[in-house]
């Protein structure tokens, strides 16, 4: 069962989707032995977005196959696994390929798409790819993507994954999404105790949204980003789609994805 709020004029209303498709008791989703060609590139191209780890380019190509051929403006926040956000590892790091950003060049043949990190992955170099390098905890390390451009269409958020970060990100940048947009946070279920202890929130990301589904409003608290902050960006809200784990039940929810108003 996949639990969303949408809007109807200024009315939010919730809906819940089911499908009778399911290939167990326990999966709510039905999944095709034939992959899709989003996962075909995940996999020969070594994301872990694909079947072998998340499992989230199943859905992905769900959501942007019928604009895979437009002029898009694709952002992403973090490039590499296992970074600062773990005790013990540094952001100097060397790398040779991303994997996500090849696997989006190639799914998109026409988008330009940027890349946010805070490690240094300025030597890699493709045609229609843009590297910005960050802090996800600093806003002008994050208005900085709005430099290089101005208005994205899909704006995935893989990065330190603290709660503090993707907050203010989503705050940051929503207002920038374009109409029609998609802004995905991944990894919910996961925050590193490195930088979600460094800034404490009201609520974890999660649960954040999970709020606004339920009520079509924002918590009360969202310390130490100012509730009108977010309270601003629901009128623009069409629907909140918050997948759990491996698409069932029973895991907790691992993406929150924000459809922008048309």
């Amino acid at each position: 069962m996949l639990c969303c709020v949408g809007r109807e004029a200024d009315r939010a209303f919730k809906f819940t989707m089911t499908t009778n498709l399911s290939v167990s008791q326990e999966s709510t989703l039905y999944m095709s032995s034939h992959r899709s060609d989003l996962t075909s590139l995940a996999e020969r191209y070594g994301s872990d977005k694909g079947d072998s780890d998340h499992q989230y380019t199943r859905l992905y190509d769900m959501l942007f196959a019928p604009r895979r051929d437009d002029e898009l403006n694709l952002l992403e926040f973090g490039l590499q696994n296992h970074g600062p956000e773990i005790p013990g590892i540094s952001s100097d790091r060397e790398l040779t390929s991303i994997a996500s950003i090849d696997m989006w060049l190639d799914y998109f043949p026409r988008a330009n798409v940027y890349g946010f990190d805070i490690c240094d992955f300025s030597d890699f170099k493709r045609d229609r790819f843009r590297f910005i390098q960050g802090d996800q905890g600093k806003l002008e390390d994050i208005q900085g993507v709005l430099e290089a451009c101005d208005s994205y269409d899909i704006i995935i958020d893989d990065a330190s994954h603290a709660s503090y970060h993707q907050q203010l990100a989503f705050v940051t940048l929503f207002p920038h999404l374009r109409a029609g947009g998609l802004y995905i946070i991944e990894d919910l279920q996961w925050q590193g105790k490195v930088y979600e202890k460094g800034c404490r929130t009201s609520h974890k990301t999660r649960d954040l949204f999970a709020k606004f589904i339920k009520t079509g409003e924002f918590p009360k608290k969202t310390h130490p980003i100012e509730r009108e902050r977010f309270q601003a960006l629901a009128k623009d809200i069409n629907i909140v789609l918050m997948p759990n784990d491996n698409f069932n039940h029973w895991g907790k929810a691992k993406l929150a994805i924000i459809h922008k108003l048309a």
